[in-house]
């Protein structure tokens, strides 16, 4: 019994003690371009400078039609949050109002959201060569949080709007209701 006992337990620290390696034979660790900004969209995120941080790449034939790409995936990936990040914040009232109100705040969402891109800045972009001769561009973009604040500003602004509107709506039904029995108990 100790001749397979201690054989099985030097066999099993062995594994053990090797378990925690991490490398894998034959693999290289890369760090690209994507990596880089990424990481970068991560500690910017947490320094709070910036409402949203978005990264996009872009690969083509010429140089600029790759900062093209890369500026327009990073556009989408902020118009994305943009949205996101509203919703959630007008989630609650959603759940309070009717639908006329929701599908008005929708559409107010996407044009305040579709003006705000605009204030979507690239703040560092890094381009490298593929193997076959392709321009990869990867850019850092960002909204700065007053950007994303005065955007929940006009958000606000509209549900005070469309609650009056709704308000005056509702008088004027009621106000007609009143009429039509006023003219039914006259006939």
């Amino acid at each position: 019994m100790k001749k397979i006992l201690l054989p099985l337990s030097l066999l099993a620290s062995l594994l053990i003690g090797c378990a925690g390696s991490g490398s894998v034979p034959g693999t290289t660790a890369v760090q690209t371009n994507l990596n880089i900004l990424t990481q970068e969209k991560s500690e910017m995120l947490a320094q709070d400078k910036y409402a949203i941080v978005e990264v996009g790449e872009g690969i083509a034939s010429r140089e600029q039609i790759a900062l093209n790409k890369a500026d327009m995936q990073a556009r989408a990936a902020v118009a994305r949050t943009m949205k996101l990040k509203s919703q959630e914040l007008r989630k609650d009232f959603y759940e309070e109002v009717g639908e006329q109100e929701t599908s008005h705040n929708e559409q107010v969402i996407e044009q305040v959201t579709s003006e705000m891109i605009s204030g979507a800045t690239v703040v560092k972009s890094l381009t490298e060569m593929t193997k076959d001769g392709s321009y990869k561009v990867t850019v850092l973009m960002v909204v700065n949080a007053n950007v994303f604040e005065k955007m929940m500003k006009a958000l606000n602004a509209s549900d005070e709007v469309a609650n009056k509107v709704r308000a005056r709506v509702e008088r004027g039904y009621a106000e007609a209701e009143d009429r039509f029995e006023a003219y039914d108990k006259n006939k």
